[in-house]
């Protein structure tokens, strides 16, 4: 009975981990559709989060070039060159500066 309550668990636990995956939410590039109040729409308006080996990103874009972005938890970063939070979840994210937002992006799905 013990052996098959451990395998039982740990069958549980895989498939528990396997459906969370682990994929990093942040990597990957979002598109700026707000800033600053203003809707965004000039075409190229993205930045891009890849992952540095640790628990950090870099940031990337036509403006901003390898600054660094810490995760502090699961769905929020802060980017440590300027004061500037970032909240995502879903598909969404949001920037804020002492707890004001500030734009929007969400997921692109290339």
């Amino acid at each position: 009975m013990k052996l098959f309550n451990v395998i039982f668990v740990v069958v549980i636990m895989s498939l528990l981990l396997s459906a969370c995956g682990n994929e990093d939410e942040l990597a990957g590039t979002w598109e700026i559709y707000e800033m600053f109040g203003e809707s965004v729409v000039e075409e190229g308006a993205t930045i891009t989060f890849t992952e540095d080996g640790s628990e950090g990103h870099t940031l990337s874009d036509d403006y901003m070039q390898n600054f660094t972005v810490n995760k502090v938890e699961d769905g929020k970063a802060e980017l440590l060159q300027v004061i500037l939070e970032i909240m995502y979840e879903d598909g969404e994210m949001i920037f804020l500066i002492e707890g004001e937002e500030i734009g929007a992006a969400k997921k692109s799905n290339n």
